[in-house]
């Protein structure tokens, strides 16, 4: 790495044409001034300003920001530049985040709603109709266990099917038969 300011520039140009990965040349700069931080440290923020920090990956300038050497942290291109930019996409992301939903599935009922399956939206308060079972479900329990829906007996009814709520639109599937059946029973999730 005996390379003087002006070739190590074009060195780093010369890899940007061929590798557009900020992350690797980042890398490859301070592998560059740390060989020889005394003489080198000079051209820091000359170099730096070759990166496009908004090309740099959130964990590559996560990893950066928190786990830097302190020489690294005391530069102005640290303090103005990549600490803004890391705090700008924190905030992003936080923002982005999606919102939390308070929703319950109804399924069955009397009458003309024997198979219909509704999902009730607290916070909207609305209803929306998704698949309907393959029985009839009067006095059913139903539970979720790890995003799949089961639902069990109810009026002349043994049989226990499943909702796999990762499909988007997916039907419900037979998966036992009760000995008999099961009407107004109660259902609780154990171990999960």
């Amino acid at each position: 790495m005996e390379l003087f300011v002006d070739e190590a520039e074009a060195l780093i140009a010369l890899k940007q044409q061929q590798d557009s990965c900020q992350d690797s040349i980042f890398r490859t700069i301070l592998n560059w001034i740390k060989h020889d931080f005394k003489q080198r440290q000079q051209f820091i923020e000359q170099l730096f300003q070759l990166i496009d920090v908004k090309k740099l990956l959130t964990a590559f300038l996560e990893e950066v920001v928190e786990k830097s050497e302190k020489w690294i942290k005391r530069t102005d291109y640290f303090l103005d530049i990549l600490t803004p930019e890391y705090i700008a996409r924190i905030k992003s992301n936080l923002v982005q985040a999606p919102e939390a939903t308070f929703e319950f599935m109804i399924v069955g009922g009397r009458h003309g709603t024997r198979k219909l399956v509704q999902i009730y939206d607290v916070v909207g308060k609305h209803l929306r109709e998704i698949t309907p079972t393959l029985y009839e479900r009067v006095g059913s329990t139903s539970v979720k266990i790890n995003n799949h829906v089961y639902t069990a007996g109810g009026v002349d009814s043994n049989i226990v099917e499943c909702l796999n709520l990762n499909q988007v639109d997916g039907d419900w599937y037979k998966v036992a038969s009760m000995k008999e059946q099961r009407w107004r029973a109660a259902s609780a999730v154990l171990n999960g």
